[in-house]
């Protein structure tokens, strides 16, 4: 990216990306470049040698500096939690009856989901380190109390379900609501024509989309290319180790 001083001097992502050093002046294995904003580029490369690219004098000769792209750890969502547990309960049992060895700080409480109407069990999600996600899927069970529970990968993507945006949350919209299902100005709770084809509001929006390319729910991960490419690019930005 370009430093402060040269700001000015780098118009585009295009004339940074043309900028660039060559490959092979520090042993890069380029993947990928990728355009992104404030006149950055992205670069995706092979077990890349951090130390030895930022050493290079070429880049900060012409105004230049190197940002790593640090990737998110990986979050699970664990079902079957007694509702009786708080965040102290869960991660203690946690560590003792799951991860003898592992260290405390790399387990986070995250969330836990309110209990629901007749229920004894809720779910929650836990931020952990790669060595402690692998060593959890290699057991295939987490034990808390009495109990052996299920877990999976959480992946979230941050959308609004008002207006079906992504990068915010519901309660924080200014935006006009958008129907999940028929994509017309109401919340999808009032949608009178869930007898029809669904509509993507966000596909809609894409010049030159097909009808058949729309025809799905802006929620539906499975189908929806938009949520789809997201999820996966969340994915591929979190470190699984």
């Amino acid at each position: 990216m370009p430093d402060e001083k040269n700001v000015s001097k780098f118009a585009s992502s295009s004339q940074t990306r043309d900028a660039l050093l060559k490959p092979a002046e520090c042993g890069l294995r380029v993947e990928k470049i990728t355009l992104a904003r404030n006149n950055c580029v992205k670069v995706t490369a092979r077990t890349p040698d951090i130390d030895k690219i930022k050493a290079c004098t070429g880049l900060a000769e012409i105004g230049l500096k190197i940002s790593e792209d640090i990737k998110s750890l990986p979050r699970l969502i664990i079902h079957g939690i007694p509702a009786d547990m708080c965040p102290e309960d869960i991660k203690r049992d946690l560590m003792a009856q799951n991860l003898n060895g592992f260290h405390n700080d790399d387990v986070k409480i995250i969330y836990i989901y309110p209990l629901k109407q007749n229920r004894s069990t809720t779910s929650c999600v836990i931020e952990v380190s790669p060595a402690i996600r692998r060593a959890l899927f290699n057991r295939g069970r987490i034990f808390l109390h009495f109990l052996a529970c299920n877990f999976v990968d959480h992946v979230r993507i941050l959308q609004c379900f008002r207006c079906l945006a992504f990068g915010h949350l519901a309660r924080d919209c200014k935006a006009m609501p958008s129907c999940g299902h028929c994509s017309e100005p109401h919340e999808s709770k009032d949608c009178k024509r869930k007898d029809q084809p669904p509509i993507c509001c966000n596909c809609r929006g894409l010049s030159g989309a097909a009808t058949s390319d729309i025809a799905h729910s802006a929620l539906d991960a499975a189908k929806c290319p938009i949520l789809g490419k997201k999820i996966k690019d969340k994915i591929v930005n979190t470190n699984y180790g």
